[in-house]
C-alpha cells in the first residue's frame, strides 16, 4: 500500500504509463541508487564532509522529487542547504527523519512495482 504522504501517487501513474515495461527498471535503478547514496550521505555527515552532504543530498532529491517522493526530497533540501552552508545544526536529526521517510518510500515502491 501506497503512502500518499510519502509517494505522489499521480506522478508514479504517469511514470507507468510513460514507461510501460520499463517502469520497474526505474524502480529497481531508484532504490540502488539512492540507497548507495544515503550510505555515503550518512558517512559524511559522520565525517561532517559538507561538500559530500551538499551534493549527495542534492543527487537524492532530485531522484526522489522525480519518483514523487516530495517530503524525502524535502528533507534532503534541508540536508543540502546545511552542506552548502556548512552548517552541523541539526544534520543528525534531519537525516534521522530522512531515513524514516526513505523507508517509507521503499515501501511503496515495491508495492507498486508491475508484477
Amino acid at each position: 500500500m501506497v503512502d500518499e504522504a510519502s509517494l505522489n501517487t499521480e506522478i508514479l501513474d504517469e511514470l507507468r504509463e510513460l514507461l510501460a515495461e520499463n517502469f520497474n527498471e526505474l524502480i529497481d535503478r531508484y532504490l540502488s541508487d539512492s540507497q548507495l547514496r544515503f550510505n555515503l550521505l550518512q558517512k559524511a555527515i559522520t565525517e561532517l564532509d559538507f561538500k559530500a552532504i551538499n551534493y549527495e543530498a542534492h543527487g537524492i532529491k532530485g531522484s526522489s522529487r522525480n519518483m514523487g517522493a516530495n517530503r524525502l526530497a524535502d528533507l534532503m533540501g534541508r540536508l543540502e542547504a546545511s552542506g552548502h552552508a556548512q552548517n552541523a545544526q541539526n544534520l543528525l536529526e534531519v537525516f534521522a527523519d530522512a531515513k524514516s521517510e526513505y523507508a517509507r518510500v521503499i515501501t511503496g515502491l515495491v508495492s507498486v512495482r508491475n508484477t
